[in-house]
C-alpha cells in the first residue's frame, strides 16, 4: 500500500539451499527452497511481485 514501510528480513541457509522470510518480525516462510542450488551469495537482485507500474524504494539493506 502506498506510504506503508515494511520490515523485510531474510535468513538464507546456503548448505540447505533453503531460506526464512520475515515481514513486520513475523514469520511468513520457513525453509522455502531457492529457486536453484548455491555454493554462495554473490549478488542480490529485487524484482517487484509483479509487473505493475508503481515505485519501490529499498533503504538500509544489510548483509550479514
Amino acid at each position: 500500500k502506498k506510504g506503508i514501510i515494511d520490515n523485510i528480513q531474510i535468513v538464507a541457509d546456503t548448505n540447505t539451499d533453503t531460506f526464512d522470510l520475515f515481514i513486520n518480525g513475523t514469520q511468513v516462510l520457513n525453509d522455502t527452497a531457492f529457486k536453484s542450488a548455491v555454493s554462495d551469495l554473490a549478488e542480490i537482485y529485487f524484482y517487484p511481485y509483479t509487473w505493475k507500474t508503481g515505485t519501490v524504494y529499498y533503504d538500509n539493506v544489510k548483509i550479514k
